[in-house]
C-alpha cells in the first residue's frame, strides 16, 4: 500500500476558521480525522501517489526539509498531527509563492537534480531509486503538481 500524498484545495475562510479554532476535525471511531470544513463544489484534489518525497527531493535536495517556496510541498501550517496522519496547509498567499517558484522550474533542472545514490542515502521514499523510469515517474507527477497549483491560484484558494 505505502504512503501517499493527497492535496486538496480549500477556501481561505475555512483555513482561517481552522487556525482560529485550533482544530478543524473530530476523530472518528477509528481515531482518524473527520474534517470539519465545508468543501466547495469546485474544490479539486490531487493524488501525488508515492512520488511526493522524490518530487520534494528534486526541488530541495532534502528529505522533508528545505527553505522557502521550494519546500512548500512538505511544509506548511499543521492542521492535524496524529500518529500516521499529518495535514499541512498553505494559505492562498503561500500558494501564489509556490506557484511562482514552480513556474521557474524546468524538467532539465529536475533531471540535473535527480541523484539516485543521494536519494538512497537520504532514504527518500519509496526506494530503491535507480533508473530513468523512476525519473520519468517523478517528472510526470511534478507536472501534475505544477498544473494543480496554478489552478488553485486562479481560484484564490489555499491548499491542505
Amino acid at each position: 500500500m505505502g504512503t501517499r500524498l493527497y492535496i486538496q484545495q480549500i477556501a481561505n475562510e475555512q483555513l482561517e476558521k481552522c487556525y482560529k479554532e485550533g482544530k478543524c476535525y473530530k476523530e472518528d471511531s477509528e481515531n482518524n480525522p473527520d474534517f470539519d470544513w465545508e468543501e466547495d463544489e469546485d474544490d479539486e484534489k490531487l493524488d501525488l501517489d508515492k512520488a511526493w518525497s522524490g518530487v520534494h527531493f528534486l526541488l530541495t535536495g532534502t528529505n522533508g526539509g528545505g527553505e522557502g517556496p521550494a519546500s512548500y510541498l512538505l511544509t506548511g501550517t499543521p492542521l492535524v498531527d496524529m500518529d500516521e496522519i499529518q495535514v499541512l496547509s498553505l494559505s492562498s498567499q503561500k500558494v501564489v509563492e509556490f506557484d511562482l517558484y514552480l513556474q521557474t522550474i524546468s524538467n532539465d533542472f529536475l533531471k540535473k537534480q535527480y541523484n539516485p545514490k543521494r536519494m538512497m542515502e537520504l532514504e527518500i521514499y519509496p526506494s530503491p531509486w535507480k533508473d530513468s523510469e523512476d525519473l520519468e515517474y517523478l517528472l510526470e507527477h511534478f507536472e501534475e503538481l505544477k498544473e494543480f497549483v496554478s489552478k488553485t491560484v486562479k481560484k484564490h484558494k489555499g491548499l491542505t
